[in-house]
């Protein structure tokens, strides 16, 4: 059991850190998200990507943080598949899976707030219409992160 959760960290950590490489200090604060889930009939849905950035207060969607399509391309194929890890992982820890992933990261600091939630911990607003499913939750997500960054200034 202890392995299984030291390969959990190993996962978040590989996940955290390809993403700081990539995007250097382009960025004070880097958001990375990741989906999961898995119908009874065995056929699945993942995704994962590092969304947003933000530079002085301002909050940037991952196209503008002066990368090139392509190497956020690369990256986010690499959180998928990281992200499919961890989910494989999980489930075979714990027999369930947290279906969003979400983690902030303080480039200035290092400090990394994560959030797992799982399908039972859903909001109604979030079940209604799969609203959690795919990225039509960014908007739900991205006025949290708005909040947020309101609440530090």
């Amino acid at each position: 059991m202890a392995e299984g959760f030291e390969k959990v960290s190993e996962i978040q950590d590989e996940i955290l850190g390809a993403v700081w490489q990539t995007i250097g200090e382009a960025v004070e604060t880097y958001y990375i998200e990741g989906l999961a889930s898995r119908s009874e009939d065995g056929s699945g849905m993942l995704s994962g990507r590092f969304a947003y950035g933000v530079k002085e207060g301002k909050l940037l969607k991952n196209t503008e943080v002066g990368l090139e399509d392509e190497t956020i391309s690369r990256l986010n194929k690499f959180i998928i598949t990281k992200i499919r890890e961890l989910y494989d992982t999980l489930i075979d820890l714990q027999g369930k899976s947290p279906v969003r992933f979400r983690w902030v990261v303080d480039v200035k600091t290092g400090h990394v707030d994560s959030d797992w939630t799982y399908y039972n911990q859903l909001t109604p607003k979030e079940l209604e219409n799969n609203a959690w499913k795919g990225w039509r939750g960014d908007e739900i997500w991205e006025a949290q992160i708005r909040e947020q960054l309101l609440a530090k200034k």
